[in-house]
């Protein structure tokens, strides 16, 4: 009907099957590389900032299921979903991070970088902090990363995760004390757990 207000729901929809639409016009085999995808979107019209966020959610999706236990209860649902970075669900995006972290689980780098980069631009500092430690643990800057994350981790008053980073920076550069003072405020915090997973991995053989 003419003049009717379309909903936003509906809108979605029916923009996202006009895409489709005109994509499937395309022969497009078993896949497209990010310059690919980013080609079409340029022929099919759709802004490549729009696309680059779209990608950037895509492999954040599904970062980690957080186990079940007094970090689920004190972060929320046991699944634990990326799906929202800049703008949209941060929330869960740290918690998702900081259970890679703290679980040993990694995440690909380009959506890390990019977390990271528009988390500063945007003064999303415990985002910030999260995706610096996470590829701290798993890159060849770790020392910087790390020493950056603890930084924006004390600034912000966020002690279980500054601990977290001393003793994981600690155990990177040697630094026993620094190591200690990390392991000494997990445990005037009560953090079980986190303790728990530390002494595990010191334990472990060294391969």
């Amino acid at each position: 009907m003419p003049g009717e207000l379309i909903s936003r729901e509906a809108l979605e929809r029916i923009i996202g099957r006009a895409a489709e639409l005109q994509a499937g016009e395309r022969d497009i085999g078993e896949g497209l590389t990010k310059d690919e995808l980013l080609a079409l979107g340029q022929d099919v019209g759709i802004p490549a900032r729009y696309l680059q966020q779209a990608l950037l959610e895509e492999h954040t999706r599904n970062v980690t299921a957080a186990e079940r236990g007094p970090l689920a209860w004190l972060a929320g649902p046991a699944l634990l979903s990326a799906e929202r970075v800049v703008p949209g669900e941060r929330t869960a995006v740290e918690r998702a991070l900081a259970a890679c972290a703290d679980r040993g689980k990694r995440v690909p780098t380009e959506p890390l970088d990019e977390i990271i980069e528009r988390a500063e631009q945007l003064g999303q500092r415990p985002l910030q902090a999260q995706a610096l430690r996470v590829r701290g643990l798993q890159g060849s800057s770790g020392q910087v990363d790390l020493a950056s994350s603890l930084s924006l981790f004390q600034e912000i008053g966020a002690r279980p995760y500054a601990g977290r980073v001393e003793i994981e920076l600690g155990e990177l550069t040697g630094d026993r004390n620094l190591s200690e003072r990390g392991l000494v405020a997990l445990d005037a915090l009560g953090d079980v757990d986190q303790l728990e997973r530390v002494r595990e991995r010191i334990a472990r053989p060294t391969p």
